[in-house]
């Protein structure tokens, strides 16, 4: 039976290793940091009740979407002009109507986030701030 344990050992080492590595893998996120997020892609927040869709395309035009199956549900859709610096947010909308607001854009695990400080197309502030760049 000492002989049995002696002959094992490296074989559970290997076995606990090759554990080890896969957890390592498995556990790995993508790179952290605002240049693996778009901001040029289509954003979403809410659910089926409340929802809201913002559209920034490359050519510095979007559009914003508010809707949802509540029967109170907001029934809005903007399009618009967006610029941006690495800490403000800019849309032009309408005639003359122009918000600027504070923005941060990041990743965490395996989705990027979109926050605003203040809604870009609401001055209620009613709508939502945090979007996702999935449904």
């Amino acid at each position: 039976m000492w002989r049995l344990g002696i002959a094992e050992r490296p074989v559970v080492i290997g076995v606990v290793l090759l554990c080890a590595c896969l957890i390592g893998v498995g556990s790995m996120t993508r790179t952290e940091g605002t240049d693996a997020c778009r901001i040029e892609q289509t954003w979403y927040a809410g659910d089926v009740h409340y929802y809201e869709q913002i559209e920034l395309r490359a050519d510095s035009s979007g559009t914003w979407i508010s809707s949802g199956a509540a029967s109170d549900a907001r029934r809005d859709r903007k399009q618009f002009t967006w610029e941006r610096t690495a800490t403000t947010f800019v849309v032009a909308y309408g005639i003359g109507e122009k918000r600027t607001v504070d923005y941060r854009l990041e990743r965490r695990r395996d989705a990027c986030y979109l926050t605003f400080r203040s809604h870009p197309f609401l001055d209620d502030d009613s709508g939502f701030h945090h979007f996702a760049d999935y449904p």
